[in-house]
C-alpha cells in the first residue's frame, strides 16, 4: 500500500512539492494533478487527502483517528465525478452548487474539508464557473484537489488559481524496480512484457496483474481480428459501445498500436514481441496486410489514441479511423 510520497514510484518532481506541503502543513486552495490513466494520480490525491485531515505533524501518519476514518470514508472529505459511483459523461454544475454551499460550512472533526473531483476535465465550463469564487475568496480550511488527464481541459481562470502536479509514465527500469518489489512472484520475463506493453504507466501493470484488464484484453483481440477481417462495422460498434470513458479508450488504442507494431516486427523477420502474448494476433495482421499498410493502420491508431483525449467527437475519431485503417475511398 502506498502512503507518504516516498512510496511513490518515479515522478520524483511532484513527489518532492507533496512532500514540502505535508511536512509545512500549508495546503493550498487548489491542487491540479495532470497524467493519463494509470499514472498516479488517484494514489497521489489520497495521500495528500490523507495528509489533509491527518492529526500529527507526520503527515500522513496512518495512525491518527483521521488517517483511519479515511480510508473508510472520512466526513470532511468529499469524492465528486466519475469515481464516485456515478458513471456520467460530464459533471455539471448542479452537482458542483452542492459543494459549494457545503465548503462554507465548518469541518465536522477535521483542521480542512476535502473536495476529490475525479476527471475533472470532464467539468462544464459552468460548473468550473461556479468553483472559482470558492476557490478564490472561500474559507481557509478548503482543500479542492482536481484529477484530469492534461490541465488544458480547465479553464485557464482555474489554471492559474491552482499548484499544477504533473505525473508521466515512469521509466521502465523504475517500473520494473516497482514491480519486483510489489509482486516478487513475477520472473524477469513477465515483468519485462508488463513493461513493455503499460509502458511505464504503472497502474496499467497493476490492472493487468489484477485481472481487472481481461475485458480489455479480449476487446483488444476482437479490434485486431476485425481489422484483419476487414470486419469495419464490427469494428466500429465495437468501438462505439466503449466511447463513454474516453480514458478506457485511449489505452485499449495504445495497446492497439503496440500490437500492430509487433506485426511490422513480424513483416521485417523479427522475433522479438513486445507482446508475446498475443503473438498470434501479431501474426494474423502480419499475414493480411503489406508493411506499407501496417504503418498506415499503426499511423491512424495512433493519431485516433491521442485525439481520444482531446475535446473531439468520438463518434468524428471512430468515423476517420475506421475509413483510414480500412481504405475507405
Amino acid at each position: 500500500m502506498i502512503k507518504t510520497p516516498g512510496d511513490f514510484a518515479g515522478n520524483e518532481t511532484a513527489a518532492a512539492a507533496v512532500r514540502d506541503i505535508l511536512d509545512s502543513g500549508r495546503f493550498p486552495r487548489l491542487i491540479v494533478i495532470e497524467g493519463e490513466s494509470g499514472t498516479g494520480k488517484k494514489t497521489l490525491a489520497s495521500i495528500i487527502a490523507e495528509g489533509a485531515v491527518c492529526e500529527n505533524d507526520d503527515r500522513p501518519c496512518g495512525r491518527c483517528k483521521g488517517c483511519l476514518k479515511f480510508s473508510t470514508g472520512h466526513p470532511d472529505v468529499t469524492r465528486i465525478g466519475v469515481d464516485s459511483g456515478k458513471k456520467r459523461a460530464t459533471i455539471g454544475v448542479e452537482d458542483i452548487r452542492s459543494v459549494v454551499s457545503d465548503a462554507y460550512v465548518l469541518p465536522g472533526e477535521a483542521a480542512r474539508k476535502v473536495y476529490i473531483i475525479y476527471d475533472a476535465d470532464r467539468l462544464t465550463q459552468q460548473a468550473q464557473n461556479a468553483l472559482l469564487k470558492t476557490v478564490e475568496d472561500g474559507p481557509d480550511y478548503t482543500l479542492f484537489i482536481f484529477l484530469c488527464t492534461s490541465r488544458f481541459m480547465l479553464l485557464e481562470t482555474v489554471i492559474s488559481r491552482s499548484n499544477v502536479l504533473s505525473l508521466s509514465p515512469v521509466s521502465l527500469s523504475d517500473e520494473k524496480e516497482y514491480l519486483k518489489i510489489r509482486h516478487p512472484e513475477l520472473s524477469d520475463e513477465k515483468c519485462e512484457e508488463l513493461c513493455a506493453v503499460s509502458g511505464g504507466v504503472i497502474g496499467r501493470a497493476e490492472r493487468i496483474i489484477s485481472g481487472e484488464d481481461d475485458g480489455a484484453q479480449k476487446d483488444l483481440i476482437f479490434l485486431a481480428g476485425c481489422i484483419a477481417g476487414g470486419a469495419q462495422t464490427e469494428f466500429m460498434t465495437k468501438l462505439i459501445s466503449l466511447s463513454d470513458d474516453r480514458h478506457k479508450m485511449s489505452d485499449l488504442l495504445d495497446e492497439l498500436c503496440i500490437l500492430v507494431r509487433d506485426a511490422l516486427s513480424l513483416k521485417t523477420g523479427a522475433t522479438l514481441l513486445i507482446m508475446p502474448s498475443h503473438a498470434e494476433a501479431s501474426r494474423k495482421l502480419c499475414s493480411a496486410f503489406s508493411a506499407e499498410r501496417l504503418v498506415r493502420i499503426y499511423e491512424s491508431v495512433c493519431t485516433a489514441k491521442e485525439s481520444v483525449l482531446k475535446n473531439v467527437s468520438i463518434s468524428l475519431i471512430i468515423a476517420l479511423t475506421a475509413a483510414e485503417i480500412f481504405d475507405v475511398k
